[in-house]
């Protein structure tokens, strides 16, 4: 296995830094066809080489959604990749009610739950610039990102609340924030996921891009490399375990970002036989009052 300081030694896919889209705002197309006169994307990534993604395992007791973002929990679920429509409700009520507990939470809200599963021959860079749409589509999204901007947050919170909730939980008198829970089904995946440490991200990192579908449209960030980010992996996790991680917090933070940047990344070469992944997460509004 290549390691390093005892890191896996691997790449990731960062926002092409000297991108030239002639002032506009990077966007992408969801769900739209492109016409000649508006392409599908106008971004393009590069990758980085060289990444060291460390193994927090061993530390995931002093971790805490609070103070880092994200964590690893053990809980055990009866799910799987062929699980039916109802199991899948049922987990996901159960999964909302353990993470209510966890945070201490008055509501927990569940807006969005999708399965992943790695292609049998991933794309290319260059095939990835021209299919953003596609790619995020049902398969590991293996570019550097965050869900959600401080503008895209709350719009999308919105968008699942009453008019008279949105009033109540936006008010400024509840903390609000978004946190996924991810659940992997297969060992030694070939396409697992890395975390960031909010804490290593700058401003200068983070690039607003709107997304743009059939019926409304969101903000998200896309990420410039920046050699301090400092990237983490749960090594050997079961179907017993979860990664949580915040990806929108109204809480206000000093740094750049209290949240998560994260992406699948390829496992490097190694004496490990890896299997396609298959995984399944659920994306989770969550009102703390204040």
């Amino acid at each position: 296995m290549e390691c390093k300081d005892g890191a896996l030694v691997t790449s990731l896919c960062y926002l092409k830094r000297d991108l030239n889209t002639r002032g506009a705002k990077l966007y992408r197309l969801i769900g739209l066809e492109p016409t000649p006169e508006i392409a599908v994307s106008n971004i393009e990534f590069s990758i980085q080489e060289d990444i060291l993604v460390t193994d927090f395992r061993g530390f995931n007791h002093i971790l805490s959604l609070e103070a880092n973002a994200y964590k690893l929990y053990y809980w055990p679920a009866n799910l799987s990749s062929v699980s039916s429509e109802g199991e899948r409700n049922s987990y996901c009520n159960n999964i909302a009610e353990r993470l209510r507990q966890e945070v201490g939470a008055e509501t927990v809200f569940t807006y969005d739950r999708r399965s992943r599963k790695s292609p049998s021959d991933w794309e290319s860079v260059s095939r990835l610039n021209g299919n953003l749409g596609e790619h995020a589509a049902g398969r590991p999204l293996d570019a550097v990102h965050l869900d959600q901007t401080p503008l895209g947050g709350p719009k999308r919170i919105r968008r699942h609340l009453t008019s008279e909730e949105a009033d109540k939980y936006l008010s400024g008198d509840y903390r609000v924030r978004i946190i996924n829970v991810w659940r992997c089904f297969t060992q030694n995946p070939d396409k697992p996921l890395a975390l960031c440490d909010p804490s290593t991200v700058m401003a200068s990192d983070l690039v607003a891009v709107d997304t743009v579908t059939p019926k409304r449209g969101g903000e998200m960030y896309y990420v410039r490399y920046n050699p301090k980010h400092r990237w983490f992996w749960a090594s050997g996790m079961t179907t017993d375990e979860v990664l949580a991680f915040t990806t929108f917090d109204s809480k206000f933070s000093n740094q750049a970002t209290n949240c998560c940047i994260h992406t699948a990344f390829p496992f490097p070469p190694s004496d490990i036989q890896t299997n396609l992944r298959e995984s399944f997460e659920i994306r989770m509004i969550v009102f703390n009052a204040l």
